[in-house]
């Protein structure tokens, strides 16, 4: 997790320069002289927002999602409820997309589903979220006025993630409760507002992992690409599902959105969650077992860990 109080020395001044210059038009941007203490963001319909210069600043409060993710779905209708309840509070919400597989035509989908008129970002080659060591989808962002960070996590506590006893298993799975006991957001905005200090700063969100963007840099000859490893792969145990208008709330057809779930495939196989199989191992061996064999594990874990090559299409075997 990411530490919040080793983190505040660095975040400023990152703030202060190119995390908050336009993730949508970067390459417009980073040639356009940038002012001292500039704070700005771009939304995508080219709102710009100096953060300095908001009038009634009082806090800050950066929110991501992401199209597909299940997590992002349950809490997006109680993030949008409270950036409406705390808007007269001098509360300014800006949400965030940094997965490599969206587009900004999710964003503006999402505007129109959710009623709302909030900033919403798209974060191209996902600058914002790693400089701000956000890694997941449901993840909020609170600073004050001065653009301090004062918290990072989760929204509330009503879902998460399950651990193992075991350190070296990690999450094994997610939990669900009937409501929230803790608001962490919300709790946190009050605490902000008043001048105190928070006493939880530090969560854990519930959410899918956002995935790496493509790197630059050529991947070793020996990595898996798509067409050869990994597509035949997803095929013989994800598709049937994962297709577009399948059962699944995503698909892994293309390349481009196997990479972008790439990370979170990994978590998912890793933890046993997912090929879905409830089948008590106790009671026998099955035929028809779903799961992935260790070197299929090992070929898709590699092929993320190389930035997702795709290769030659004619290539394939």
């Amino acid at each position: 997790m990411f530490d919040l109080s080793s983190s505040r020395a660095f975040l400023v001044p990152i703030l202060a320069t190119l995390l908050l210059v336009s993730p949508c038009r970067a390459q417009e941007d980073a040639s356009e002289p940038v002012e001292p203490g500039l704070r700005l963001l771009h939304d995508i319909e080219g709102r710009r927002f100096n953060l300095r210069r908001l009038p009634g600043l009082e806090a800050v409060v950066l929110a991501w999602t992401s199209e597909g993710c299940p997590m992002s779905k349950v809490y997006s209708p109680r993030l949008v409820e409270i950036a409406k309840s705390y808007a007269e509070k001098g509360v300014r919400f800006f949400v965030i997309d940094s997965s490599p597989q969206d587009s900004a035509d999710f964003l503006r989908a999402w505007g129109k589903q959710h009623d709302c008129d909030l900033p919403l970002i798209r974060d191209e080659g996902g600058r914002l979220a790693r400089g701000l060591g956000v890694s997941r989808t449901t993840e909020v962002l609170v600073f004050d006025a001065a653009l301090e960070l004062r918290y990072r996590g989760a929204i509330d506590d009503q879902y998460g993630f399950e651990r193992s006893e075991d350190p070296k298993t990690g999450k094994v799975g997610s939990y669900r409760k009937e409501g929230p006991s803790r608001n962490y957001l919300r709790d946190a905005l009050d605490v902000v507002l008043s001048g105190r200090e928070i006493a939880i700063a530090n969560t854990e969100p519930w959410g899918c992992a956002i995935g790496s963007w493509p790197d630059e840099a050529p991947a070793p000859a020996e990595a898996p690409t798509w067409y050869r490893d990994v597509r035949p792969i997803l095929e013989r145990h994800c598709t049937e599902c994962h297709h577009r208008g399948g059962n699944a709330p995503f698909s892994l057809q293309s390349h481009r959105k196997a990479a972008g779930w790439g990370d979170t495939i990994i978590e998912v196989i890793e933890s046993g969650a997912m090929p879905p199989w409830n089948a008590n191992p106790d009671h026998g061996r099955f035929s028809n077992a779903r799961g992935l064999s260790s070197k299929e594990k090992a070929t898709l874990a590699a092929w993320v860990a190389a930035g997702h090559p795709e290769g030659d299409e004619g290539g394939a075997e």
